[in-house]
């Protein structure tokens, strides 16, 4: 069900408040690739985030103790709904491996109206968990001590659950419905896959660790000269439909200032162990964008950048200036990179 703004999303506290996870011991075999991560994504995705905790949060990552503090805002969003808390708190214990996050039709349109707010969109998730997940999978089939699970049923033989959450959103001041309509599916009992729509989750549950993974054409140009099994990756299509995403440079309603024609961009983490990141850009205006992406995500009064510009686009390695560390917020600027209207 789409609210009546007709913009929809899986709880945004998922991809703000689960950082962290307890340090795994190992890589663990058998977790599917960012290729095939990517490649599983439903074709209405625009922008697609890969964060591989296994090695995030090792002794050796630069950002261990950046996602270790973001857990004192706690696992659980008061706004979301039980299932949803549970299959967090969940995931949380049992060591997250990998988050996959897609977005589309991101909006201004905010849940929380007191200090950050961030603007709904259309999503889609799944969670990949070094242990499993069984214990919570058996209580949700006998529907124990577990609210708002509407119904239960199987896609492709594996178990659905669903969880509708009813709320309010602020849009330019006026309180607006947001009714919402969750899946919540168990591709094994390591791995869960959160949608909007029964037919989105048969395309991930149908598509996730194919062999044949290849990445799709929309981000193609954009990951071209990119390692895509990075430990972060980010990739961006943008929608020049869109005239409610204001961090969109071809959203015609934004400042001149603001817009280029460009559309795309691919990111990584070059390595855990330093914080530089490799962004590429396809632009027909690589110059207006390479100053938009300074002035709205890297500062360069915190990064350094070191860009190399082409017709057609441009390349750049992006590095946290090591006297600048304490005012960089990477996690943050990633997450906004992805999509979501952030007002702070």
């Amino acid at each position: 069900m789409k609210s009546s703004t007709n913009n929809s999303s899986v709880p945004w506290c998922v991809l703000v408040s689960i950082w962290i996870c307890t340090t795994p011991s190992v890589i663990v075999a058998g977790v599917p690739t960012n290729m095939q991560f990517v490649s599983a994504m439903p074709p209405e995705t625009q922008s697609v985030l890969v964060m591989r905790y296994e090695e995030l949060v090792s002794d050796d990552s630069i950002l261990k103790d950046d996602i270790r503090r973001s857990i004192d805002h706690g696992s659980n969003d008061p706004e979301a709904s039980e299932l949803f808390n549970e299959i967090l708190d969940s995931a949380m214990k049992a060591n997250l491996l990998v988050r996959v996050a897609g977005g589309s039709e991101f909006t201004p349109i905010t849940r929380d109206s007191s200090g950050i707010g961030v603007g709904n969109y259309n999503g889609r998730m799944v969670l990949y968990i070094e242990k499993s997940l069984k214990p919570l999978i058996d209580r949700l089939k006998k529907n124990e001590n577990i609210k708002n699970v509407s119904e239960s049923f199987k896609v492709e033989n594996v178990p659905v659950f669903q969880s509708i959450e009813r709320e309010r959103g602020l849009n330019a001041g006026e309180y607006v419905a947001i009714d919402e309509e969750l899946y919540f599916a168990f591709y094994n009992d390591r791995c869960v896959v959160v949608t909007e729509s029964v037919d989105e989750t048969k395309h991930i549950l149908n598509h996730l660790g194919s062999d044949a993974a290849e990445l799709p054409a929309k981000w193609a140009k954009a990951a071209a000269g990119l390692d895509i099994e990075s430990p972060i990756l980010i990739l961006r299509q943008y929608d020049p439909k869109n005239e409610l995403d204001y961090f969109s440079p071809v959203n015609r309603k934004n400042p001149e200032w603001k817009k280029s024609d460009t559309q795309g961009f691919g990111i990584i983490l070059k390595s855990v162990k330093s914080l530089t990141f490799r962004m590429n850009c396809e632009s027909r205006e690589p110059q207006r964008a390479a100053a938009f992406f300074a002035s709205d995500f890297f500062s360069q009064e915190i990064y350094a950048w070191n860009s190399r510009f082409r017709e057609t686009g441009f390349e750049a390695d992006i590095s946290v200036i090591d006297e600048k560390r304490s005012k960089a917020h990477p996690l943050l600027t990633i997450y906004v990179l992805f999509g979501p209207n952030i007002f702070i």
